[in-house]
């Protein structure tokens, strides 16, 4: 998530908002069989990182930009020592 919202400014704002607007609706309570947090900012990335609903894509898939830090050869540690590392590490993570 860090990534993704280092990405675009717009994003950390918009999953806060929709954060405090979910618990508003009572729709955000996962002990109680319904949506997470969590579930909720996926399906938003998901939103925005597609090409069938938007135009212009806000957000990349980052696998599928960058399939060298993410593929199926890399070790997992590799990746969850990148993941834990600030965003913009080393400009790896970028939006063309």
């Amino acid at each position: 998530m860090r990534q993704y919202a280092a990405l675009d400014v717009r994003v950390g704002r918009l999953l806060l908002w929709l954060k405090t607007w979910s618990s508003a609706l009572e729709i955000r309570d996962s002990k109680a069989g319904l949506l997470s947090s969590y579930h909720l900012l996926l399906l938003v990335i998901h939103f925005l990182q597609s090409e069938q609903c938007l135009t212009i894509p806000v957000l990349p898939v980052l696998y599928q930009k960058h399939i060298d830090l993410f593929g199926k050869d890399v070790p997992i540690e590799d990746i969850v020592s990148r993941l834990a590392g600030p965003p913009h590490d080393s400009g790896q993570f970028y939006y063309v």
